[in-house]
């Protein structure tokens, strides 16, 4: 079962960081900047499970 999304969150970033995400974006690897962050948000949380 997909995981409701209830929760919306605002952050600053910084110029490279925001270039980074529009690389995932640009590359086909993710639909939006919003998706390359829970991506990445996603990464940390299964990294800091095992």
């Amino acid at each position: 079962m997909k995981d409701t999304k209830a929760k919306q969150i605002t952050v600053r970033i910084t110029k490279t960081q925001e270039d980074t995400l529009q690389r995932m974006v640009d590359s086909g690897e993710h639909k939006s900047i919003a998706a390359a962050v829970q991506y990445l948000i996603n990464k940390e949380a299964a990294l800091k499970s095992n």
